[in-house]
């Protein structure tokens, strides 16, 4: 993987370039400028990435890439759907066994109270 740099100038001195991992400190201060350097510049501060191979740019990458994301955006959304209905049918059938569950109660005292009935009228 390749360092990201940034180029810094503080008030009017001359700028320098860094690792972008310091970015969050001199974006905090008013008096700094912050600029993407050259490839020329970032050998200047660090001649070793004049030995590493330039990265290839891969045309037409970018636009399948995006179309692999919008893909995954809408798959995400058809997923976030289907979890809401599960939800919701989960709740439905949770009502319904609590509706069943108050049914077989009171049809087990109604049975219970006919069996009452019924040996109050044999005895």
């Amino acid at each position: 993987m390749q360092q990201k740099y940034i180029k810094v100038t503080v008030g009017d001195n001359e700028p320098i370039v860094i690792t972008a991992a310091n970015e969050s400190f001199y974006k905090s201060r008013k008096d700094v400028k912050i600029d993407e350097p050259t490839q020329e510049e970032i050998i200047k501060f660090f001649p070793e990435e004049a030995k590493k191979p330039a990265v290839p740019k891969i045309e037409g990458k970018n636009i399948e890439l995006e179309k692999v994301q919008a893909e995954l955006k809408a798959t995400t959304e058809q997923l976030k759907d289907v979890a809401a209905d599960y939800n919701k049918k989960s709740a439905e059938l949770e009502t319904e066994k609590s509706e069943h569950e108050k049914t077989k109660a009171a049809l087990v005292k109604a049975q219970d109270e006919l069996k009452t009935i019924k040996k109050s009228i044999i005895s």
